[in-house]
């Protein structure tokens, strides 16, 4: 009796899983989300996401697709050693083709899932768009990308967007504030890292699993993205052993990452080197800005800031990734703000219930 109880409720817990996977499953098409009637009618989904709004993701947070391959992310690239997935530029471009909003093995119960609940939502909104972009690339590039879309929402809307950006979102966000500020209603800023500690730094020198898979985003994967030296500490700002990662020598005589076995490409890492110091001297020059922001900021976790000289790091208060200090860009003094401060760590900040009810506060 006992056992045959046991298995009704593990198949009704299975039917369910199913069920709510079906139900709340976004599929994207042309920078547009899609859900089912089911899921909005429940929701019962906040004015405030009704007005224009584009989302933007993290690094890793958009799905790539090589021709009809999907590159990035699929269940058994999570369960499963694969390729590299290594940038160089020869290479044909990855098409940017969604959000990763989750991978599952059973919906709701065995998942990974950091935009489940913002893209969910977000989807209901007829007027919601999502900006996936190739993350290996320098933010700069990216914000070309979504100058195209804020041009397109006002056009098709009439209205300037809102903009809710997450981690490295935001950064390609600012970029394109810099110069196009007046294009935008409010922004949102979800833990970026506009002044990064070396968080970033373990997964450029020994590279970063993925679920069960070492190989996929090896550090000869991670290195090979430009956008991934955008995340360390900016030209001058001595945090690894009192010395300059934006400086080749620095590498070489720590033998950081590839250094370690081998023969580097010194000239295009140079390149990469100057690039992601271009990209710092633009997401660092000051610019006034007359729309109004709302950072979420994490400060409940201990966060890498630096790495002393005989190797042990200094931690500081942050989200798991971004030290709470590194979360504001450089004309925060004087920016029409709002702040609000999340224990959630950095990958889950946008599925606390807390976040997203500050944000719809906000954007009303």
């Amino acid at each position: 009796m006992v056992i045959r109880s046991l298995l009704i409720c593990l198949v009704l817990g299975l039917l369910l899983s199913v069920f709510y996977g079906l139900v709340t499953r976004v599929s994207f098409k042309n920078q547009r989300g899609h859900i089912s009637s089911l899921y909005c009618a429940l929701i019962k989904n906040d004015p405030a996401f009704s007005k224009p709004i584009i989302f933007l993701p993290g690094i890793k947070g958009s799905l790539l697709r090589s021709n009809e391959r999907q590159e990035w992310l699929t269940r058994s690239q999570i369960l499963l050693d694969s390729e590299p997935l290594l940038y160089k530029l020869e290479d044909p471009d990855l098409e940017p083709i969604g959000i990763l909003t989750r991978i599952s093995l059973l919906p709701g119960l065995l998942e990974y899932s950091p935009y489940q609940h913002i893209s969910a939502t977000l989807a209901c909104n007829p007027n919601a768009y999502f900006l996936s972009y190739d993350w290996r690339r320098n933010p700069i590039e990216n914000a070309a990308r979504l100058g195209e879309l804020v041009d397109r929402v006002q056009q098709e809307t009439g209205q300037k967007p809102s903009i809710i950006a997450h981690s490295m979102g935001g950064l390609v966000t600012h970029t394109y504030l810099k110069t196009n500020s007046e294009k935008i209603d409010r922004v949102v800023y979800v833990g970026v890292p506009f002044q990064p500690g070396v968080g970033f730094l373990p997964d450029i020198d020994q590279g970063s699993a993925i679920g069960l898979n070492k190989t996929i985003l090896s550090k000869e994967a991670i290195f090979s993205h430009p956008s991934s030296f955008t995340l360390l500490p900016h030209a001058g700002q001595r945090l690894y052993k009192n010395q300059d990662l934006m400086n080749i020598e620095t590498w070489k005589e720590h033998r950081l990452s590839i250094f370690r076995d081998g023969s580097v490409d010194e000239i295009a890492f140079k390149r990469i080197l100057a690039d992601a110091t271009a990209f710092h001297r633009e997401i660092d020059r000051p610019v006034t800005f007359s729309n109004h922001f709302l950072f979420v900021v994490g400060n409940c976790q201990q966060t890498h800031h630096s790495i002393e000289t005989d190797g042990s790091f200094t931690y500081v208060s942050g989200d798991g990734r971004v030290p709470e200090s590194s979360a504001y860009p450089v004309e925060k003094e004087q920016l029409n703000k709002e702040i609000f401060i999340s224990c959630a760590t950095h990958d889950q900040q946008l599925n606390d219930r807390n976040v997203l009810e500050r944000i719809e506060a906000f954007l009303k």
